[in-house]
């Protein structure tokens, strides 16, 4: 494999990989043209914060024990680590049998075998350290420093994926603890579809929603902009049978009329100059749900007639085709116009 091959290989990995344990799982298999790793090691270094964890490594045998796979850094060792990761960016390290004084702290994530310390850096800060452990039938050991210094910005840009992933998950758990807290604080279980006045001036309105809900029955609602036209549609759609399917709002008044039956009933290729492909309207992408017309008053009244027979037997036809397709979707049209 050409160094061209090799890193195209490499980058492709590193985006498509899930994790960095699956992706170092790909490093250290059989890559043609690359000197074989017997392990590679992926740590994730935050020295503002002074910490270090392993972010992924393979094989399993060589990954740290669990209660060593996070060490917390005290200012001085993460100084000292930065000293000596900015003497080694020219030149990949080899490592001894005797850890260099600044990785000291580190030792527990290190494996014991001999390896190469791969600095890793993400927009022009540390972003952690790669530690290549080579095989011991090694064929291409002075191929190492190229290899390891094509896989530095993958590995990088990788790890950088990593901390955002963990950075979302955080976040995540965090909503959801506040959530859980609102939920004790008002003494419920669950969030359900409140609206607000439910009980008091749209108590009509909601006598009326529970009345078609269960029903496939087409609804139109009235109202002006910003009245919640579009919260009334989805407590329609979450209440009915069809709660499973998909809700598609489409704002009418944004299509182009000469557009209007291309989006909503799709098209077939070479249907018209453009049509480079068959396209799915939006018809039939909220087939078994819920479709929300979103002022329909600003249809061209040629496409308001064609949608009538949608309502009416559920068939509808593609743009430049020769036979209709049968969708069964529950249609929702909201205006705020004297229809």
């Amino acid at each position: 494999m050409n160094p061209g091959s090799l890193a195209e290989f490499v980058w492709r990995e590193a985006c498509r990989a899930p994790s960095i344990a699956s992706l170092a799982t790909a490093l250290t298999g059989t890559v043609p043209g690359a000197p074989p790793l017997a392990a590679l090691i992926v740590l994730a270094l935050d020295l503002d914060e002074g910490i270090a964890e392993t972010a992924g490594a393979a094989p399993s045998g060589l990954i740290p024990t669990p209660q060593d796979s996070r060490h917390e850094l005290t200012p001085a060792q993460s100084r000292e680590l930065a000293r000596w990761i900015d003497r080694t960016q020219a030149s990949l390290l080899g490592k001894t049998d005797i850890l260099p004084r600044a990785l000291l702290p580190l030792e527990s994530l290190i494996p014991l075998r001999p390896c190469w310390a791969v600095p890793l850096t993400g927009d022009g800060r540390l972003a952690g350290l790669a530690l290549a452990v080579p095989a011991a039938d090694d064929p291409y050991p002075g191929d190492h420093t190229r290899y390891l210094a094509l896989l530095r910005e993958p590995l990088a840009a990788a790890l950088q994926n990593y901390r955002h992933r963990r950075d979302l998950q955080e976040l995540r758990r965090s909503a959801e603890a506040d959530r859980q807290s609102l939920l004790t604080r008002l003494g419920r279980d669950e969030v359900l579809e409140d609206v607000i006045g439910a009980d008091g001036g749209l108590r009509s309105v909601m006598q009326r929603v529970d009345l078609v809900a269960g029903s496939d029955v087409p609804v139109l609602v009235l109202g002006e902009t910003g009245s919640g036209k579009e919260v009334i549609a989805r407590i329609l759609h979450t209440r009915s049978r069809r709660a499973g399917g998909p809700f598609i709002r489409v704002n009418c008044g944004a299509i182009p009329p000469e557009l209007v039956d291309s989006e909503l009933f799709g098209h077939e290729k070479g249907a018209f100059t453009g049509a480079v492909a068959r396209r799915t309207g939006w018809f039939e992408r909220a087939d078994g749900g819920t479709l929300l017309l979103d002022e329909i008053g600003e249809l061209p009244r040629a496409a308001q007639v064609r949608l009538l027979r949608v309502l009416q037997d559920g068939s509808m036809q593609r743009v430049g085709a020769e036979s209709n397709l049968r969708v069964d979707v529950r249609v929702i049209a909201a205006t705020h116009a004297d229809l």
